[in-house]
């Protein structure tokens, strides 16, 4: 279940400053996306470049996976984050409805 089923409140639309805070929300998703790919993308790059099996068989167990596993985690994290702050952005200055969507949204980030 995804986090607007989550937060459903019955016959609520979204306004236009909730609409552009989802739209913010999407945008933080999407570039944490980008992100993740590009990270997991790094160390096939640099592992397999070689096409020498022996060097590309040293270049796996050489490679810092704790380092890698890491910044995975930490972009995780920095997205979570971001989104609470706009949920709690948008629950702060929001109409009474938006408060109340934004609320449950903050707490399906937390």
């Amino acid at each position: 279940m995804n986090n607007s089923e989550f937060c459903n409140i019955k016959s609520y639309k979204l306004s236009p400053s909730s609409k552009r805070s989802m739209n913010e929300l999407s945008n933080v998703i999407d570039i944490g996306n980008y992100a993740a790919t590009f990270t997991a993308a790094m160390p096939i790059v640099r592992i397999f470049t070689d096409r020498n099996a022996t060097n590309t068989i040293h270049n796996i167990s050489q490679h810092d996976w704790i380092e890698f596993a890491n910044a995975m985690n930490s972009i995780k994290d920095v997205v979570r984050t971001r989104g609470y702050n706009i949920a709690d952005e948008a629950a702060l200055f929001g109409s009474t409805q938006d408060k109340e969507f934004w609320r449950c949204m903050k707490n399906a980030l937390r």
